[in-house]
């Protein structure tokens, strides 16, 4: 008769594993105009490898574009609007972020840099 403390015990070790945590999405506002990422171009934008992100995008002028190829980020960003990105810093190093839309005589140079320390 031992056995339902036995199978409570072990339901709840279960349940309390499942209950485990993840950590917290850190929020960044990033403002995007001709031709700079704020943060990303003259201060990197910035996390920790495994840090869950959520980037608030918002255009200051023209639509621009917003890409970081290697965490699959690929957004155009239209003026007055905000945009959400969602991703995972799940690479170690520095990663171009550039602009895909356009924006005048200074698109090419239209870059930042997401750096993700360990």
């Amino acid at each position: 008769m031992r056995v339902l403390p036995l199978v409570g015990l072990l339901l709840a070790a279960g349940l309390l594993a499942g209950c485990a945590k993840s950590a917290p999405e850190r929020t960044i506002d990033i403002k995007v105009g001709r031709y700079f990422f704020d943060p990303g171009t003259n201060v990197s934008l910035n996390a920790t490898k495994g840090e869950s992100l959520l980037l608030r995008l918002t255009s200051l002028d023209v639509t621009h574009g917003f890409a970081i190829t290697e965490f699959g980020v690929n957004t155009e960003v239209p003026p007055g609007k905000t945009v959400t990105v969602r991703l995972v810093a799940d690479k170690i190093g520095d990663f171009v972020i550039y602009c895909t839309v356009f924006c005048g005589t200074g698109h090419p140079q239209h870059k930042g840099v997401f750096h993700v320390g360990g």
